[in-house]
């Protein structure tokens, strides 16, 4: 009961099938062929820090191009980051550091051939009550 796991892969062959404008088996632009998460989260259940919740995970994205014409120069190499949360609930009160990217690597994603750069190494304190 205190421990989650949560774990998710995806395999996407998007290719060109038959396009007069693009080779086939050319990736579409953005997929990226693997993607895969995996995040565990532990809850200390009772005893002198009941309450308390740990949370360690990674999330990779897998080479992709930006265009479909699978240009070299639009190649986005692979990204994977670490992150990992640190919680503490008393009474109605819980607080939670979550940190992404602990490892700061540099990765990108891309949207109508922009790149947009994944988060850097950040760390965010919440503070919740119910009533």
């Amino acid at each position: 009961d205190q421990l989650t796991v949560n774990a998710a892969l995806s395999l996407i062959d998007a290719t060109v099938v038959d396009d007069p404008a693009y080779r086939p088996r050319n990736q579409l632009e953005g997929n990226a062929r693997r993607v895969g998460s995996l995040w565990v989260n532990w809850v200390k259940p009772r005893g002198t820090l009941r309450g308390l919740e740990l949370g360690w995970g990674l999330f990779h994205r897998g080479r992709f191009f930006q265009t479909t014409a699978n240009d070299a120069d639009t190649r986005v190499d692979a990204f994977t980051s670490m992150d990992a949360a640190l919680g503490y609930t008393f009474g109605r009160v819980t607080t939670r550091l979550n940190v992404s990217n602990l490892t700061n690597e540099i990765g990108y994603l891309s949207a109508n051939r922009v790149y947009e750069p994944m988060w850097v190494r950040r760390a965010v304190l919440s503070v919740a009550t119910t009533f």
